[in-house]
């Protein structure tokens, strides 16, 4: 058995602790093994001889019971307060276990096969005009309708209203350079489950200049298996290899042109061309919204 495929769930409650490890164990879910504690110096002793282990610390569970050398980044913690949250990765406790299951295998890269991603839709503009927000916005509502909704502005204009939460793509940015837990966890920190979850963009501009490409594969890679959203939309108004691969994950493609000028999509399509990027162009539509 690889130590590493272990998941090791402490809780003073004996019933929760023994019932969750019980229901990985008949699931094998994604290869994953369990048992589960609630006395701490025999937990401790396990992990001693399995320090590549995955914690599930619930209630009663202490830092102090984890033997030196014990691999900190192996350790979710089982909340029962959304409310109220660690910094460290976090799972809602009092949640149907094939739920918590879904959300181990996207925090330790186990997937299992039934776990789907959300489609990406972008609205691109060169020249980041306020119509191709507003449209992004109405394709958002629109999705709404099939499930929950992540609404990301890779623009460098200000929110269009005020109703929306305090995230912005400065602070995604700055999750996703801590790498991919952090991410995870301050994704699923603000997330809605009905409706439209909106992340702003970016505080300042400048942030949108620190944006590299490896960001952004991790960003879609961890939404598109979160588990949270059904699709994202993209309202993007940059251009550069970030945005390129913005492009390429996405389902589809809408250009916005102002019906009278067509210079700027024109170009956007003869660069992607010169490119050999034709993968891109074919998934492009272009909306008139003069």
């Amino acid at each position: 058995m690889n130590k590493d495929s272990m998941i090791v769930v402490y809780d003073c409650e004996p019933g929760y602790a023994f019932a969750l490890s019980d229901y990985i164990n008949r699931k094998n879910e994604a290869g994953f093994v369990s048992c589960g504690y609630t006395d701490n110096e025999k937990f401790s002793e396990f992990l001693y001889d399995n320090p590549g282990s995955y914690v599930l610390a619930g209630e009663g569970f202490e830092m102090s019971f984890l033997p030196d050398g014990f691999k900190g980044k192996n350790i979710i913690v089982l909340v029962d307060n959304t409310n109220d949250v660690p910094e460290a990765p976090w799972i809602y406790k009092y949640q149907p276990a094939s739920k918590i299951m879904k959300e181990i295998n996207s925090m330790t890269g186990g997937l299992s096969d039934d776990v789907g991603g959300c489609e990406v839709y972008t609205v691109f503009s060169a020249d980041g005009n306020r119509n191709s927000s507003a449209y992004a916005r109405q394709l958002a509502e629109e999705y709404s309708n099939k499930g929950p909704v992540l609404f990301m502005d890779l623009s460098l204009l200000p929110p269009v209203d005020t109703d929306v939460n305090g995230i912005s793509m400065s602070d995604i940015l700055y999750f996703a350079k801590q790498g991919k837990n952090r991410l995870q966890w301050k994704i699923k920190s603000f997330a809605k489950e009905k409706g439209i979850t909106y992340i702003r963009p970016v505080k300042c501009f400048m942030d949108l200049y620190e944006m590299d490409e490896k960001d952004i594969v991790l960003i879609l890679d961890v939404l598109a298996n979160s588990g949270l959203f059904a699709s994202t939309v993209i309202n993007l108004s940059l251009f550069g290899a970030p945005a390129l691969s913005i492009l390429t994950q996405s389902g589809k493609i809408f250009l916005m042109s102002d019906g009278n000028d067509n210079h700027y999509e024109e170009e956007f399509i003869s660069e992607l061309s010169r490119m050999k990027r034709s993968d891109i162009v074919k998934k492009a539509k272009v909306i008139n919204i003069g």
